[in-house]
């Protein structure tokens, strides 16, 4: 009998992961990362978000309702076939809403190890919905409510009144553009209003928007000009330019929007809310925490041309124009005045590549991670810290723990200064990556890691043909790929045939790794508190196959997918041009094979999660096959690599071998260069 896999994993629990709430820390558990979506349990983080006020109502088959104050306030669909879009509410409720947000990924119901049936909804999706910043900064998760800005920028705590309640009668989207010299940004408001923008920097609070000495509109106030608030509709935002606030990695900077109904002239609208002048329902507030990193992507903010579109403007500067409305927060068909400036891509930082490619660690092999383990006990025996090991390990997500049966890289130093990783025992260490096959001599146990009494996944019969992929020398354990069963069975029970070294050729002289791993650092979204910001996965493909040359497959992963011959498979069921497709299948798929030893660099790797198609179900990336020497002092040794744009690292490395992306992945599609 064929042995299966002990459930196919979807989701990566992060019980490390710090979440605050407005500065404070608070528990909210467990919290999980699937595919490029942040999971948090949807009932107790209204409860969290709204201090209480919010309730939460399901109508079985149709939507979560969250009610405030006995009102519905926020309307999230199920599913596709009900809506595809969150309504917000204004005060009197349905059935008129005040804004629509797209969904990326619906509500479900998981199962938490040792927990109940709980609906998990997205992080950023449920935040934007109520008027939260959503930020993740490494293993810390931080979500920060009206209360919070209006602290910043100075509104008395009198005046803030129930600012979450309130702040959904006209919650605006607002949008900062990655930074180049200058930074531009843009406030879209659900209805005609005036709004003021603020940069929060350095103990100090500037407001961006106003008029010079002659009463011009002018988008960068310097001395001697007035800051005032300007006229905004959900047509024609209001945007604006201020400077740059240095290349200082780690920095933080935060930029706040302030929108009034209420035309107050020359009034600073921080003052008049505090003098009284509006009543709690005339003004909403928002804020962006925008950090400094090391991504080496270089931009320019560029005036549009009389005449020009945004798809001429896209073509002039060569960029995509769904890159150009992803930068600047543009609608599809939006028309841009001319003058106006628009951030786009211009090229790569050399200086700041090579600084990536460097590491404080120095990486001594390969540790098996084992039935028990976890980050913290890792990093107390290596005398490191759990941010050491997220940092040098892709295939542990920060906040999580690693899987058993994963490859950790041991830390032999830092800083000039030895660890006590070198002390791992060698039963322990995956000595080699191999590639080849072997027969079964008999009937095996699969087990999850190299240890014979860790558990067993599945059974393999006699005489069945497999894959090799690595060896650890002191158990004789092989690790092995069946179908779609992967994990560890002993030596005694195998006889290899054709087994080599897996490693091949350097890829240093490959164009494709050369130019996607230019990108690392690159965060996966610059900003915003809308759902339309952001480099991801899909995009990120189609750019570095445009950069090179190659035919440029356009997103979302969903038709990049059908694009191109599928050369390898995973077996088993998988969704492609809308259809559910059983995998191998030599007669439709002649290329598809499953021996993972036939992908090339540049073939697009397929996750999906689930049998459909909705948004939020696939993630793609691209096969690198061995990461190039000059990255793998920063990254060690990654089996089976691909580089892809990751929510919770941006733009990096990942291995298709890991049990997390094993278990989603799919299929590998090769399309013309």
């Amino acid at each position: 009998m064929l042995g299966l896999t002990a459930g196919a994993i979807a989701q990566q629990p992060l019980p490390n992961l710090v979440v605050d709430l407005d500065g404070e820390t608070v528990e909210l558990k467990p919290v999980m990362l699937e595919l490029n979506t942040y999971l948090v349990p949807l009932r107790e983080t209204v409860r969290v978000l709204t201090k209480g006020e919010g309730k939460l109502r399901v109508l079985p088959g149709t939507s979560f309702d969250i009610l405030i104050h006995d009102q519905v306030r926020v309307r999230i669909p199920i599913s596709t076939k009900v809506g595809k879009q969150v309504e917000v509410f204004g005060k009197e409720g349905p059935p008129r809403s005040t804004k629509l947000l797209d969904i990326e990924s619906y509500p479900y119901e998981i199962t938490p190890k040792g927990g109940v049936p709980t609906s998990f909804i997205d992080a950023e999706l449920l935040c934007s919905a109520l008027g939260v910043s959503f930020d993740i900064n490494g293993a810390k998760m931080s979500m920060l409510t009206p209360e919070y800005w209006c602290r910043q920028v100075g509104i008395s705590a009198n005046r803030v009144g129930d600012r979450v309640l309130q702040n959904l009668e006209n919650l605006p989207e607002f949008g900062i553009s990655p930074p180049a010299r200058t930074i531009l940004g843009w406030v879209r408001p659900a209805k005609t209003s005036y709004a003021q923008a603020y940069r929060l920097s350095d103990g100090k609070i500037d407001p961006i928007v106003g008029v010079n000495a002659l009463g011009d509109p002018i988008e960068v106030i310097t001395p001697g000009d007035t800051p005032k608030a300007r006229q905004a509709t959900g047509q024609q935002p209001l945007r604006f330019e201020t400077y740059n606030y240095g290349s200082s990695v780690g920095k933080t900077v935060s930029f706040v929007a302030v929108v009034t109904t209420k035309n107050l002239g020359d009034r600073d609208p921080v003052k008049a809310i505090n003098a009284g002048e509006l009543k709690d329902d005339e003004w909403s507030i928002v804020g962006i925490r925008q950090r400094v990193n090391d991504m080496p992507v270089v931009f320019e903010n560029r005036p549009v041309n009389p005449g020009e579109d945004v798809a001429s403007f896209s073509e002039r500067n060569r960029n995509s124009p769904s890159i150009v409305r992803v930068l600047n927060g543009l609608r599809q068909g939006a028309n841009v005045a001319p003058g106006t400036k628009l951030c786009v891509m211009v090229g790569m930082s050399e200086e700041m590549i090579a600084q990536n490619q460097k590491s404080r660690y120095e990486f001594k092999g390969l540790y098996e991670v084992q039935v028990g383990d976890t980050t913290k006990a890792l990093a107390d025996a290596w005398s490191v810290s759990p941010d050491d090991i997220y940092a040098t390990n892709v295939v542990v997500p920060p906040g999580g723990d690693p899987m058993p049966g994963d490859l950790l890289n041991i830390i032999a130093s830092k800083d000039g200064k030895q660890t006590t990783a070198p002390d791992v025992k060698p039963a322990d260490q995956e000595n080699t990556s191999l590639s080849g096959t072997a027969v079964t001599l008999d009937e095996v146990d699969v087990h999850e890691t190299s240890r014979p009494d860790s558990p067993i996944l599945g059974r393999i019969p006699k005489n069945r043909f497999i894959e090799v992929l690595g060896k650890v020398e002191a158990t004789d354990s092989y690790r092995v790929r069946f179908d779609a069963l992967m994990g560890f069975v002993p030596g005694s029970g195998l006889r290899l045939r054709d087994v080599t070294i897996a490693d091949g050729p350097d890829a240093n002289d490959d164009i494709v790794a050369r130019e996607a791993l230019k990108y690392v650092g690159t965060p996966y979204l610059w900003g915003g508190n809308s759902l339309t910001q952001g480099i991801d996965c899909s995009h990120y493909v189609a750019q570095i196959f445009s950069r090179i040359g190659w035919k440029s497959p356009s997103p979302p992963v969903v038709i990049q997918e059908t694009i191109g011959d599928l050369v390898h498979c995973k077996p088993g069921t998988a969704r492609r041009s809308g259809q559910t497709i059983v995998l191998p299948n030599p007669v439709k798929y002649k290329l598809g094979t499953t021996d993972i030893k036939k992908l090339r660099p540049g073939d697009r790797i397929i996750f999906q999660r689930g049998n459909t198609d909705a948004s939020g179900s696939r993630h793609t990336g691209i096969y690198l096959g061995r990461v190039p020497a000059k990255w793998r002092q920063k990254f060690g040794e990654i089996p089976f690599a691909f580089a892809h744009a990751s929510s919770s690292r941006g733009v990096t490395v990942g291995s298709l071998t890991s049990r997390y992306y094993w278990n989603i992945y799919r299929f590998s599609v090769r399309s013309g260069k």
